[in-house]
């Protein structure tokens, strides 16, 4: 029997679904996978990026360079930072189901990062910080610019505030910060698979 539902909007939905879930998913194409990797690690370089603004802040406290202007400055970085974080965290697990995991590799990736810069300005534990923040938001901006529209994240276009909220803070920073992280953090290296 052909009920009027089906010429509904909803009908058509609920008809145009069920085509999609009984289709076979045909295989990524290189061109594909690449973008899935550029993705995994612009997802890491965003939840480092929150690590680091608390580490940031820290090293300005121990250096006593935490006066009213750079306190709101920083304040106002974490917020940024959490917000895109939390939109980070939520695509592993609404979709994947891979929130810890994707957090225990933030945490190793962070690890290989903080190991392998150096700052190179006094106090050195501020220009380290510095460096790291601000080559982690150029890498997340080179990253997403990269991605295709279907791997696109457009929460972090509001990361792209942050080398101006850092402009306060007269330390000098490491040239070679985003070239050393590029390197070193990836999910190959880090043997994220991405299927």
């Amino acid at each position: 029997m052909i009920t009027n539902a089906r010429f509904t909007h909803y009908g058509r939905l609920q008809l145009l679904r069920q085509q999609q879930q009984n289709q076979k998913p045909s295989p990524p194409t290189a061109d594909e996978q690449q973008q899935a990797y550029y993705a995994v690690d612009m997802l890491l370089f965003v939840q480092c990026l929150l690590t680091a603004t608390c580490d940031l802040t820290r090293a300005l406290w121990d250096a006593g360079m935490l006066r009213h202007g750079v306190k709101m400055a920083m304040n106002r970085m974490d917020c940024i930072a959490a917000e895109v974080s939390e939109a980070a965290y939520r695509v592993f697990t609404l979709r994947t189901d891979l929130g810890r995991p994707y957090v225990d590799r933030c945490e190793e990736a962070y690890r290989i990062i903080d190991d392998s810069v150096e700052g190179v300005a006094k106090p050195l534990e501020v220009s380290k910080y510095k460096s790291i923040a601000l080559a982690l938001v150029e890498l997340i901006a080179e990253y997403n610019d990269r991605l295709c529209p279907r791997f696109r994240f457009d929460a972090a276009d509001k990361l792209r505030r942050i080398p101006t909220l850092l402009e306060c803070l007269r330390v000098e920073t490491n040239p070679l910060a985003a070239t050393i992280i590029r390197t070193n953090v990836t999910a190959r290296n880090l043997q994220i698979k991405i299927e």
